[in-house]
């Protein structure tokens, strides 16, 4: 699985990512994006995500008024994920468009039909203020000024389209807030709902620059069943997100808490009594509101189902970087989480059913070795030194797909 081979690099491309959209929905949905190969049909990571629309797509506040648009967007997708956001660009037919740092993001969801998923898309992003919207349309001899803000949950639809390669089509039809800001004699003033409508195709493209198969893949569940992971269909592209923030603390006696959203991700070829889980950390805070980032390098976790959990590293010498920054930019505070193996605290819940079903893992850890490399005291709440009581605590929940 070539997610394997650039997880350092994925962790801190997927960073820049969060840091525009800011991170990703909390919860899972049991359906994912998927990239994968052409010829092999493996798992293919990182991809660059690219959508074009198919058609004219309109923000419509009546069949008088509306901006009529082309559009284009790019995003990543690190990993299989049940969202990916899109720098998103609008060209009008007439009239003008500013996105001022709105972007799409898109969300799967239930499959609706062999290929066919009830999803939604959100507009926003982290430099988001709203979407500034001039309209021109044939029946109306004057222009109208709309403020389209952040909002989420848009209703849409995405299709699987088969073919070489294997694309999918975002179809989109539902309500839309704005706010009118006048113009002309019928204009809105004040705030109302009105319709967005677009057609997307998207396609993906990987490392190399060569073409892969972008598709939302269906559940195929996941659950724990006498001692190992199983699924209802092999191989499955596992994936998941925190339902409760994951926190890190170098000592139960004291030190600063990071804490942290998180994305998680495997491939199961089989049954199990583990996973390998790949990790990236995204909209890091830490106590004192100091910035703060994990890297993950050339490590991993793996969950045991008997409730207990190894730090491997594909890099001898390699660990976990954990580093708070000051508001200068430089550090202050580093803690290396390296390779250690049984460390406690972990308990699985099956959640869901039939190919739905998921896994809930739930962390209670005490017993986490660490390193404080730099900052002691003062920077991380901790002397420099090493500690075998780090804390690690949260909830993820993990979804199988394919």
């Amino acid at each position: 699985m070539k997610r394997i081979g650039t997880v350092g690099l994925l962790a801190v491309m997927a960073l820049a990512v969060c840091a525009a959209f800011g991170a990703a929905s909390a919860s899972a949905s049991p359906s994912a994006f998927t990239s994968t190969n052409i010829e092999t049909g493996e798992a293919d990571y990182p991809s660059t995500v690219r959508a074009e629309t198919e058609s004219w797509g309109y923000f419509q506040v009546s069949p008088s008024i509306y901006s009529r648009w082309s559009s284009t967007g790019e995003g990543f997708l690190p990993s299989v994920n049940d969202s990916v956001s899109l720098l998103t660009s609008f060209t009008p037919s007439g009239g003008s468009i500013s996105a001022n740092g709105c972007g799409l993001t898109l969300h799967t969801g239930a499959e609706a039909g062999p290929g066919t998923f009830s999803g939604t898309v959100d507009i926003g992003g982290a430099k988001c203020t709203s979407i500034a919207v001039v309209t021109t349309s044939p029946s109306a001899p004057y222009s109208c000024k709309l403020s389209i803000p952040a909002q989420t949950g848009i209703a849409a639809t995405l299709t699987n389209v088969e073919g070489v390669p294997n694309t999918t089509e975002l179809n989109v039809e539902g309500s839309m807030k704005y706010q009118g800001e006048g113009g002309g004699p019928s204009c809105p003033t004040t705030s109302g709902t009105g319709t967005l409508i677009g057609d997307w195709q998207i396609n993906a493209t990987n490392e190399a620059g060569s073409a892969v198969d972008f598709q939302v893949a269906p559940p195929s569940g996941l659950y724990l069943e006498g001692g190992a992971f199983e699924s209802e269909g092999y191989p499955t592209q596992v994936f998941g997100n925190q339902s409760s923030a994951i926190k890190f603390k170098p000592t139960s006696g004291g030190g600063v808490t990071q804490e942290c959203s998180g994305h998680f991700m495997d491939e199961l070829t089989a049954s199990s009594s583990s996973l390998s889980v790949f990790a990236e950390y995204s909209g890091c805070k830490s106590t004192g509101g100091f910035g703060t980032k994990v890297f993950m390098n050339s490590c991993h976790y793996v969950y045991h189902a008997a409730g207990t959990m190894d730090v491997a590293c594909g890099s001898e010498g390699d660990s976990i970087e954990n580093i708070i920054y000051n508001s200068n930019g430089t550090t202050r505070c580093k803690v290396n989480i390296g390779p250690q193996e049984a460390v406690t605290g972990l308990s699985f819940t099956n959640i869901g059913t039939g190919n739905e079903r998921g896994v809930e893992v739930s962390f209670a850890v005490e017993g986490l070795a660490n390193t404080v490399v730099s900052g002691g005291l003062l920077g991380c709440g901790a002397k420099n030194g090493s500690y075998s009581d780090g804390t690690y605590t949260g909830n993820i929940q993990l979804y199988g797909v394919g």
